[in-house]
């Protein structure tokens, strides 16, 4: 792969190939504000990242680890970029191209937590839900039996529905952008190999194969035959170290927050990570903050830049096996913290993870979104549709309309109807639910 080609600042969706100019902001820079101010983005704060919304107003949502995420891309891509340019690369923008990519990492997230995908792919899988699948090839049906958020952000940046503009394209972000974007660059089937990082999952639905394909033309990413994907943008491969970066070391700071994780524990583990990664603590700085979560917070921010430093260094040293594909692991493996970042894992599993509240949000999940999936289903495929499913299709926003017509497939009927509850916040998805259900009627 060549710089020139990954950096590509050309647009999807437009005529013609040549930048815009404006001194104002870089390319990059308008992807960054253009993910800023979709709707997909706000809608991120109504959706959990690990605790329930109303716990705490101190710990994350999907919207403020998104932020975060890209913060630290932003420095990774700009250490990278130095590093780069120091051996004579021209690869301008860097960091601006992956907190762009890192921002919209999480946009396809579905409501409830990390068990959101699970509860629409286990619907699917269900014999209740299987049977909206009959009649689609296997490629298809695997787009949903095993749904994935990263695929639905895909569409959401790049796809324009034909009642919300004549021009296509989606968001219209740059090549590169959406090319870094993509953690796994491959459809749903053939399955991936494990071992492979940008293989254990997917990247994209076979609505938008058409589109990957040409953003990765345009990008130059080398094509992997056996998975019929292609290698990943290397800046993907800092996005992803970014994103593992902050679940692992907030998410275990939220926990400390909330009184989950003691503070002797978090303590001597981020410090290990720091030591691990070859930098040291300010103990007479330490000292002289008082209030403990002040001093967590401090070991916390200390952490996060020792594993940017160590997560660059790991970049440069590996940048041309990167740019030939064959580098296909976490940055973060090669650190040199894996064995406190690895103890970090197991905490946050076992002391945060099944706590009762995030264990009772993620199991409403399976209920709630099996629930309106069957309910807006089962209307849109009744044939003749009686009076109760009319009502049902009403509600659904005007821009998914045009995809749920009789003269639609079945699958862009499915897709579209799984993306309309996948862009459910929490709130949002609970109050449809007892609406379609009786439960509780509206206020008016």
């Amino acid at each position: 792969m060549t710089w020139q080609s990954l950096l590509n600042v050309a647009r999807l969706g437009r005529s013609k190939s040549t930048a815009e100019e404006l001194v104002s902001r870089s390319e990059f820079q308008r992807d960054f504000d253009r993910i800023v101010f979709s709707s997909a983005f706000r809608r991120m704060h109504g959706k959990t990242q690990v605790f329930p919304l109303p716990e705490s107003d101190v710990t994350r949502t999907r919207l403020t680890h998104s932020l975060e995420v890209a913060s630290v891309a932003r420095s990774l891509g700009t250490l990278a970029g130095a590093n780069l340019a120091a051996a004579d690369h021209h690869v301008d923008g860097l960091g601006e191209l992956a907190a762009a990519a890192a921002l919209a990492h999480d946009l396809g997230n579905p409501p409830f937590g990390h068990s959101g995908e699970d509860a629409i792919s286990g619907f699917f899988r269900s014999r209740n839900g299987e049977r909206f699948l009959s009649g689609l090839s296997s490629e298809q049906k695997a787009d949903f039996t095993s749904f994935e958020g990263n695929a639905l952000g895909f569409r959401l940046l790049s796809r324009t529905r034909p009642l919300q503009s004549a021009r296509p394209g989606g968001m219209r972000l740059t090549y590169a952008t959406l090319a870094a974007f993509a953690k796994y660059p491959k459809p749903s089937l053939p399955v991936g190999r494990d071992k492979h990082a940008s293989e254990k999952k997917f990247g994209f639905f076979q609505s938008e194969a058409g589109i990957f394909a040409e953003v990765a033309e345009q990008t130059g990413l080398i094509r992997k035959e056996e998975v019929q994907g292609w290698c990943r943008h290397p800046v993907a491969f800092l996005v992803e170290a970014a994103d593992d970066i902050c679940y692992r070391i907030i998410d275990f700071e939220d926990g400390y927050r909330l009184n989950l994780i003691p503070f002797d524990m978090i303590q001597k583990l981020l410090e290990e990570v720091i030591s691990a990664c070859g930098e040291s603590i300010n103990r007479d700085y330490v000292g002289q903050v008082k209030e403990r979560q002040e001093q967590v917070g401090y070991l916390r921010a200390r952490a996060i830049n020792a594993l940017i430093h160590a997560v660059a260094r790991e970049f440069d040293a590996n940048v041309d096996p990167i740019m030939a594909g064959r580098y296909d692991r976490s940055l973060l493996d090669g650190t040199g913290a894996t064995g406190p970042l690895a103890e970090i894992k197991r905490a946050t599993q076992e002391e945060i993870y099944t706590h009762r509240p995030v264990l009772q949000i993620e199991a409403a999940g399976f209920q709630v979104l099996g629930g309106l999936l069957t309910d807006f289903l089962s209307a849109a495929f009744e044939s003749p549709r009686s009076k109760r499913s009319i009502k049902v299709l009403d509600l659904i926003p005007d821009i998914y309309k045009e995809d749920t017509l009789p003269r639609c497939s079945q699958y862009d009927v499915t897709m579209a109807l799984v993306e309309y509850v996948a862009s459910m916040t929490d709130t949002y998805a609970i109050d449809t639910y007892r609406t379609l259900r009786g439960i509780e009627l509206p206020s008016y």
